[in-house]
């Protein structure tokens, strides 16, 4: 719609704001796993460590301005 609408600046913000929601997910995904793997070895600080990580990560993608200063 933005892009039909010819509002670029808009267009260019969503495209934006997709692009950093999927690399969150992938790096969601990849610490989601590290943290399984700690818990499967009974690693709990590694795991404690990394449910902090996942945590933030999760509060940026709906807080980026929050993430970022």
């Amino acid at each position: 719609m933005a892009v039909r609408d010819e509002n670029f600046d808009l267009a260019k913000q969503i495209k934006d704001t997709i692009d950093r929601l999927n690399s969150i997910g992938q790096q969601l995904t990849t610490l989601e796993e590290q943290k399984r793997l700690a818990i499967s070895s009974e690693d709990f600080d590694a795991a404690k460590g990394l449910k902090i990580q996942i945590e933030s990560l999760r509060q940026s993608a709906f807080h980026p301005a929050a993430a970022a200063q």
